[in-house]
């Protein structure tokens, strides 16, 4: 296979899931993220199980850097429940307390700067809006099961939930 074909191929995923978005506007029901899922993101989150892509918070104080950025203002301009640091991402579940697209660009740009590695973040980033109670039980557990889920051992991730969460149902 020549090395433009290899390039044309890799780039088919993303070109239908551009199509996809386009044929598929929000706000979505159940049942259409339900297929995104299926189709896109479920692959992405194998691959990020798998270790695959930078690694850089599988240091210990890379993820220290970021866990006090993220706690930073947890109060005043956010309201964290619970997130995970990963080597290769991030799932946080918090309430904004400010334009979210501020705050996500106040932590990576933090976060950057005092890593000293240069751009270091995808430039956009992957939200969901909690639709209930049931739903905000089901992100909750992902986080906390995502080390295990990417057979993570300890010390190679963070985890952090807010003290009255900690007790609460897996």
């Amino acid at each position: 296979m020549s090395a433009g074909n290899s390039v044309q191929n890799e780039r088919a995923p993303f070109r239908l899931r551009i199509k996809w978005l386009a044929a598929h506007p929000r706000p979505w029901t159940l049942e259409i993220g339900a297929e995104y899922h299926r189709n896109f993101s479920a692959k992405l989150e194998r691959w990020l199980d798998q270790g695959m892509g930078s690694c850089l918070f599988a240091d210990p104080e890379a993820r220290q850097v970021l866990a006090e950025c993220l706690m930073r203002f947890d109060g005043e301009r956010v309201r964290h429940e619970a997130w995970v640091i990963m080597p290769n991402h991030v799932h946080l579940l918090f309430s904004p307390m400010m334009p979210m697209a501020k705050l996500v660009q106040a932590w990576k740009g933090h976060t950057a700067r005092v890593l000293g590695l240069g751009p270091i973040w995808q430039r956009d980033y992957h939200d969901t809006m909690i639709r209930d109670a049931n739903h905000y039980a089901n992100v909750l557990r992902y986080i906390r099961r995502n080390p295990l889920k990417a057979k993570l051992a300890e010390g190679r991730f963070t985890l952090w939930e807010r003290k009255e969460r900690r007790h609460s149902d897996d």
